[in-house]
């Protein structure tokens, strides 16, 4: 099971030093995400520092409020502009349908080469969201419906620090081929109910000192990727 810690951005400083302690525990990756501004900047800083220090590792984000394919148009953007010093691993997207026009996004990914390496985090039954469903049955028909248009098929439990009902994850995994990744209530605790079930785990609230935090409690941190990557 791979291990991508979420790191909340409250100053670009914190929040690289943050994420290197994420790699150093041996995670698979970190995403980083701003609840506290309304730009990109702080995550496009945060993004560049670590791009320097940590060259070789994968490094996602998540740019709140924007459609799928909006925020491949802003990375696109920054990239171009020198904004960004190299294209991000990963997008984090809470909704894939959001886009105006669906698999908007994988198509704008075909349009550019740089945006191509860009692994799409699409949200399906996702918390907060019109079609978010705790229904095993419509949460798999979404999923399957919508497999196409994202490169990871994307879940959570009903809100924030709440874990996904493991029947309705079941029956997402059995209904795509893609990877099924959960972005809500997963901690060691309930870790190892997922196994052969959840292929990615984007986790912050109980690895963290305190949630929203942005500062990963070292201990459960390391205890967490361990156990994981075991699964």
């Amino acid at each position: 099971m791979r291990v991508y810690p979420v790191v909340h951005i409250h100053s670009p400083d914190e929040a690289a030093k943050e994420a290197a302690k994420a790699f150093e525990a041996d995670a698979d990756g970190v995403y980083l995400i701003d609840h506290d501004h309304v730009d990109v900047d702080p995550i496009f800083e945060t993004f560049n520092r670590l791009a320097v220090s940590h060259q070789d590792r994968f490094i996602g984000i998540n740019i709140l409020g924007s459609q799928p394919a909006e925020a491949l148009e802003i990375i696109n953007a920054a990239r171009e502009s020198g904004q960004l010093s190299r294209t991000p691993d990963g997008l984090w997207c809470d909704d894939i349908r959001s886009d105006d026009t669906l698999g908007e996004a994988m198509e704008l990914k075909q349009q550019f080469l740089e945006l191509r390496r860009i692994k799409i985090l699409g949200g399906v039954a996702f918390k907060y969201t019109s079609t978010y469903t705790d229904s095993p049955a419509r949460a798999a028909q979404e999923a399957k419906s919508l497999e196409p248009y994202t490169d990871v098929v994307t879940t959570s439990g009903k809100g924030t620090g709440s874990a996904p009902e493991v029947a309705k994850l079941k029956a997402m995994k059995q209904s795509i081929h893609k990877h099924l990744a959960v972005a809500s209530g997963i901690s060691i605790a309930n870790l190892d109910q997922y196994k052969g079930i959840v292929d990615e785990v984007l986790v912050a609230s109980s690895i963290e000192t305190a949630p929203y935090s942005g500062v990963f409690d070292d201990d459960k941190l390391k205890s967490f990727i361990s156990r994981a990557h075991e699964l």
